[in-house]
């Protein structure tokens, strides 16, 4: 059966099924007056030879091509499934990405080959039913408006202008870098539910691309500003050069910033309301086409409208249609009307031929119903040619048909014609017919022992001496222990249970040989079963041939009812102990293993699991895969607390959280280092991070603004303790701080601060002082001295005390002239702006 699946300006698609194959495929049927040019022909047949060796999981597989009756046609893989415009709202942050990288992938190997897609956009895109693979479509298939003007052609463009590239819209030559540029328009798209640059004709879009500058993400969403960036360079020098260097970009992006963003922004009513105008939208280049169109002349309109007639007709009539859809349409004119409502071309009620031959001249394509048959007016060239060719088509059916449905026709043994070479028995006069025949099988007899060949012609004589000697019982016994041997022969091979199709080939001669020699086989009840086993065995071999081409295909699982798997199945179904269909089955799943350990070494642990899955789906035993599968969600898992640590850190900073508070930036990081001590996004903004504080501190230290330098790097240190800058800092801000470096104490008065005195002493009513200073700013420093008792209980005295300088060495005493300094232990304090800089314990003796 076929089915319109969809209409272009310049083709029409159906699903169609292959024969051959037995699938779907969708088949491309190219417009009827883009034949008329002959550039046009050569251009597509070589473009699908080139796109046909594209042979990648992210773009459509080219089967076949062709041109029929002036029809350019296209066999493709068929992707059930929804065009990435459709769903675009749909889509969560991670599968954003995904169909990013995907594409991305596939323009990559495209552009190796050296192949430009030229209109990359969501409606060439699709989301696979089964898989949610991206698959990209249209790849570069005879493009009309792929040569001249560019944009100065009305309603003609190098690509759809909403996500053509500045050099395109130039009509300059292009490379694989120009489908990036697209995709990049693509991105934003996703991301933003809009394109970036719109206007009321293709010629202000164009404009746009080659001047405007790349659009500002709002800022939730600025992490993906660079990729756009990259993307959408107005130089192309400056784009990513491949698509492999996107993806390698993308795989370090998180979705969740996305879904976080859309979160945030759909919670507000407005935004809501806009986002979902935004995300439905329909920015392709349909509405600047139906502008074009306003100016093209009607007739020109009218043409267009009947290209399709005579795919119409071919389907119906052409004799060769099968080579052109993979199909048998029923030739019939009784089922011609049926073959037309299988091609959905058409709605019930429908014209017949003769009806459409008769209808009025008037009526156009645009007055009937869409999906009815163009109008054709009685006499015209096409009706004449529909005639002639609808005459040859019944009359090579009637032949041709009949012929290959024939049944085929029975050997049968000769009755009388006998080997050459024995013709003189006949001529002897002596001798009767049967005797002739019994020398005859004396001969052939001894010939068949060294010659099987013989067999026939020892068939046939031993046959014809029963019709002449019908009592000779011996002929009779020898010809039943021939049938029996045949039938035993074919038993024995049929019991090695064969499923090579060439000895399958040769059992089947050998049982079509026996009824040739014995008609009465075919009721035989013995042969009607090594019948039936046979045709079993045939379907086995039939099926793992089939299973083995989709195998190597590596369409293991999908499309549904056309895969490895379900063939195998099938086989096992019949032999459950078939070994080629388990070692198939487990081929497939060591296959998705093999690809699941490919993925997870790249770190998309998504495509792992789901890789993962499919392989257990065929073996849910399959040790490996259950191993392979609780690593991989342990490392997902992982990942995602990774990628949480992160973004916390992210925010943290933002907050000015970096190294103070709880929690703050650093402790994520140092979180994130612990749970994958070799992530360079961590360690990358730790490094950052630190030397941020390294030159802030540099700063203070070089405005002498020590308690700041201090203050800042405490609880830095605290957490980064190892960290060279941040200690080497400290210790200039140790060797910068005022300092008090020797300090005496005495009885007596203290002539000279080198001097050494005794650690106890005695002491009547003054206490003298002295002690070397270095490292103070002012020209004139107070301190403030003050003296405890032993438990620092009691505060004894205070006194102000006077340096000058930055260094020196200084004198002073304390005195209590009523009691005096009794025996015991004392504590001197020194404190500069209430800090303490310098303690010392004493004892006074009695």
């Amino acid at each position: 059966m076929i089915r319109p699946l969809g209409k272009g300006g310049m083709a029409t698609v159906y699903l169609a099924i292959q024969q051959s194959f037995e699938r779907e495929v969708a088949l491309k049927v190219m417009a009827a007056s883009l034949s008329e040019d002959a550039a046009f022909s050569e251009r597509f047949i070589h473009e699908a030879k080139v796109v046909s060796r594209l042979i990648h999981p992210h773009i459509v597989t080219v089967h076949d091509v062709g041109i029929h009756n002036g029809h350019h046609y296209l066999s493709m893989e068929y992707v059930p499934g929804r065009e990435l415009k459709s769903c675009l709202a749909e889509l969560s942050g991670d599968e954003i990405l995904r169909v990013l990288r995907e594409i991305g992938s596939a323009l990559d190997f495209a552009g190796q080959k050296g192949y430009v897609h030229r209109d990359v956009k969501p409606e060439n895109i699709m989301l696979h039913a089964e898989s949610g693979r991206a698959v990209l479509m249209d790849f570069g298939i005879a493009k009309a408006d792929d040569v001249g003007g560019g944009l100065t052609q009305t309603g003609m463009a190098l690509g759809t202008p909403y996500y053509m590239s500045p050099e395109q819209a130039r009509g300059q030559k292009v490379d694989g870098r120009a489908d990036l540029y697209s995709l990049g328009i693509v991105f934003y798209k996703m991301l933003m539910g809009t394109v970036p640059y719109d206007g009321d004709s293709a010629v202000t879009i164009g404009i746009k691309h080659i001047s405007e500058p790349v659009p500002e993400l709002p800022v939730r969403l600025a992490v993906f500003q660079p990729v756009l960036n990259k993307l959408l360079a107005k130089d192309r020098e400056q784009r990513y050069q491949r698509g492999a260097e996107l993806v390698a970009d993308v795989q370090r992006l998180s979705g969740a910033v996305i879904d976080k963003s859309r979160k945030q922004y759909f919670n507000n009513a407005a935004h809501k309301k806009a986002a979902s105008m935004a995300f439905t939208g329909n920015h392709d280049d349909t509405v600047l086409r139906a502008q074009s169109s306003q100016h093209m002349p009607a007739a020109t309109s009218k043409r267009s409208a009947l290209w399709l007639l005579p795919v119409v007709l071919i389907a119906v009539l052409a004799t060769g249609y099968y080579t052109l859809f993979g199909l048998q349409i029923p030739p019939s004119a009784a089922d011609q009307q049926a073959a037309l409502e299988r091609l959905g071309l058409v709605e019930k009620p429908r014209l017949t031929l003769e009806q459409l031959m008769q209808t009025p001249a008037a009526i156009t394509v645009a007055e009937q119903p869409l999906s009815a048959k163009p109008a054709v007016t009685p006499g015209s060239a096409i009706v004449e040619e529909v005639v002639a060719e609808e005459a040859a088509f019944e009359g090579v059916v009637s032949e041709e048909t009949m012929a290959e449905t024939a049944e085929p026709a029975i050997p049968q043994a000769p009755a009388t014609q006998l080997p050459a070479g024995t013709e003189n028995l006949a001529a002897a006069p002596t001798l009767t017919e049967a005797q002739r025949l019994k020398q005859q099988i004396a001969e052939l007899q001894q010939a068949y022992s060294s010659d099987p060949e013989q067999l026939a012609a020892l068939v046939a004589a031993h046959q014809r001496l029963l019709i002449v000697e019908p009592s000779n019982t011996e002929s009779g016994q020898v010809l039943a222990a021939i049938e029996a041997e045949l039938l035993e022969n074919i038993a024995a091979a049929l019991d090695q249970e064969s499923d090579d199709a060439a000895e399958l080939s040769a059992i089947e001669a050998s049982l079509t040989e026996a009824l040739g020699y014995f008609p009465n086989l075919a009721d035989n009840k013995r042969y009607q079963r090594l019948r039936g086993k046979l045709s079993a065995q045939q379907s086995v071999q039939q099926q793992l041939s089939t299973a083995e081409q989709l195998f190597a295909q590596e369409q293991w699982l999908s499309p549904a009812g056309e895969n490895a798997k379900t063939y195998y199945d099938a086989v096992l179904a019949v032999d459950p102990d078939n070994g080629k269909a388990r070692d198939g089955l487990q081929r497939i799943a060591q296959a998705y293993l093999q690809k699941a350990q490919s993925v997870e070494q790249q770190g998309r642990y998504q495509s792992a699991l789901n890789f993962i899955d499919k392989g257990l789906s065929v073996n849910a035993a399959h040790g490996e895969l259950i191993q392979l599968k609780a690593r991989v969600q342990k490392a997902q898992a992982l990942e995602q607390k990774v990628a949480q640590l992160l973004l916390e850190a992210e925010q943290l900073v933002q907050q000015d959280a970096i190294f103070s508070g709880q929690p703050n930036a650093v402790q994520s990081l140092q979180k994130v280092l612990a749970l994958a001590p070799n992530n360079n996004a961590a360690s990358a903004q730790l490094q950052q991070l630190s030397g941020q504080l390294n030159t802030q501190l540099l700063g203070h230290i070089a405005r002498r603004e020590l308690d700041l330098a201090q203050q800042a790097l405490s609880p830095a240190l605290a957490l980064l303790p190892d960290n060279p800058q941040l200690l080497a800092r400290q210790a200039e801000i140790d060797a910068m701080q005022p300092v008090i470096e020797l300090l005496k104490l005495s009885g007596e008065p203290i002539v000279d601060i080198s001097q050494n005195l005794p650690e106890q002493f005695k002491a009547g009513r003054v206490l003298h002082i002295a002690f070397s200073y270095k490292n103070f700013d002012e020209a004139t420093t107070v301190l403030q001295a003050t003296l405890y008792d032993g438990e620092q209980t009691v505060q004894i005295a205070a006194v102000p005390v006077i340096v000058s300088g930055q260094a020196g060495n200084n004198f002073f005493k304390i005195k209590r002239p009523v009691e005096g300094f009794k025996a015991g232990g004392y504590r001197l304090e020194i404190l500069l702006a209430n800090k303490n800089i310098y303690s010392q314990s004493f004892v006074i003796k009695p």
